[in-house]
């Protein structure tokens, strides 16, 4: 571990977390598995009691693990905002920011995190205290209003007995402790230089590979965070463009195309997939931010704003060609896939839900699996459809099968289907396209049929 020598005014070696969330435990175990000390603290006191008898209360891959083999280097606290004050000196905040009706990011929990902690500072002794927000916020809130309400609360002055720092994480859910060891890039957005230092030398005892370290102002960082997902969410949209184009347009493969788009440097293969619209928790919020921060300083964000309607309009797309294909309200629909993507029960913002809907709108009969969403789904639908246990049971009992997701657990769907005949497949990300389906009617979504 590095030595706290070069910040004699903190300690590096004992971390606080506060909230203890899918990212902020994984957070708070991959640093505790990297040597540090780690406080983590949240206001579920479900989440605490199970951490405490080492059980995660998260499905993420490889956090149960984890969270087994850092059991002595991770303490759990409910709502004690003062012990991250008196035994850590750097805290790390991961709390929910959700999305406001404008589309910029509730501070709420931040501030219902922070208050305490700054009036703790102001009854501290200790010469420093350095807070780091993870937690995903609109540009301009660090400066406007988080360290304003840390100055006002705490009775001192930033950099001059507190600091703040903006360090966002891009990960994916299904994958979150391998991209915090593995990050593309890591970036901190620091108010004074020495903050930004401390906070690289912990990343460069966390992180397995050499990442870029990309420091910078906090209001560059908190523009970098949301443009970066609307600049993904762009390249998205224009691979299920093509998509759409090459459905109608007579031996045209839309793989073979984004493949080839994808091996010039320029553009690169990651997320130029054609297949079904993006979801999820960040993608579309942050979308919806940059548009309404380019709007706050009197821009419109036109290539935003097209994402969503792209996005939108190709949701549509799928759903329109799904009917027509089918046409037969008797036929049961069994739809592989509920998620927003392979690997995690997350159903926020899930094409597979709002196709599930559109479907039962329609009257349709439908049945469903997903290998680990299928709690969530029973919360949101009910018994407005139906559930199975198995690829091959969702097979079996349906007329249709729509593979919404390319989920490995759906790759060996083949095996399945050669036992029958006569049952209609639309595969909306070609996983089966070099499979013999013969006995089958197969439409593949990118491929003119």
């Amino acid at each position: 571990m590095k030595s706290t020598a070069r910040y004699p005014k903190v300690n590096t070696e004992k971390l606080s977390v506060i909230g203890l969330g899918k990212l902020g435990l994984c957070t708070a175990v991959c640093l505790a598995d990297s040597e540090y000390s780690v406080l983590g603290i949240d206001n579920n006191s479900d989440v605490i009691t199970s951490i405490s008898n080492g059980v995660s209360p998260h499905a993420e891959t490889g956090l149960q693990e984890l969270l087994t083999k850092v059991k002595g280097q991770l303490s759990v606290q409910l709502s004690d905002y003062n012990a991250a004050i008196a035994d850590t000196d750097v805290t790390l905040l991961i709390v929910p920011t959700p999305s406001m009706d404008n589309g910029e990011f509730s501070t709420k929990y931040l501030v219902e995190s922070l208050k305490p902690m700054a009036i703790a500072l102001s009854e501290s002794r200790k010469p420093y205290h350095l807070f780091v927000i993870v937690s995903t916020v609109s540009p301009g809130t660090l400066l406007e209003e988080l360290i304003p309400l840390v100055e006002f609360h705490s009775s001192r002055q930033i950099n001059n007995g507190f600091g703040m720092c903006y360090n966002p994480e891009f990960i994916a859910l299904g994958s979150v402790i391998h991209d915090f060891f593995n990050p593309d890039m890591v970036l901190i957005g620091e108010h004074q230089p020495s903050d930004g230092e401390i906070l690289e030398d912990i990343y460069r005892n966390v992180c397995r590979n050499q990442p870029k370290i990309s420091r910078m102002s906090i209001t560059s960082a908190e523009i970098t965070k949301i443009s970066l997902n609307a600049f993904v969410t762009m390249k998205i949209s224009f691979a299920n463009t093509l998509t759409s184009l090459c459905n109608g347009i007579p031996d045209a493969d839309i793989d073979k195309i984004t493949t080839a788009l994808g091996a010039d440097k320029r553009i690169g293969s990651n997320f130029l997939r054609g297949g079904t619209p993006f979801g999820g928790p960040c993608f579309p919020r942050d979308n919806h931010a940059f548009s309404e921060f380019a709007r706050r300083h009197g821009f419109q964000a036109f290539l935003a704003e097209a994402t969503d309607q792209i996005n939108n309009a190709h949701a549509s797309f799928i759903i329109d060609k799904i009917d027509q294909i089918i046409n037969d309200k008797s036929k049961t629909i069994g739809v592989l896939g509920c998620a927003y993507k392979p690997g995690t029960p997350v159903l926020e913002e899930s094409f597979s839900i709002e196709l599930i809907r559109k479907l039962i709108e329609k009257k349709y009969s439908v049945t469903v699996y997903d290998p680990i969403a299928m709690d969530g789904v029973r919360v949101i639908l009910g018994n407005s459809i139906n559930f199975t246990q198995s690829v091959k049971s969702c097979v079996d009992e349906s007329d249709v099968i729509i593979l919404t997701l390319p989920d490995p657990a759906y790759f060996k769907i083949g095996t399945y289907l050669k036992k029958t005949s006569g049952k209609i497949i639309i595969d909306l990300w070609r996983i089966l396209k070099d499979k013999d389906l013969s006995e089958h009617k197969y439409y593949a979504l990118g491929n003119y049929k």
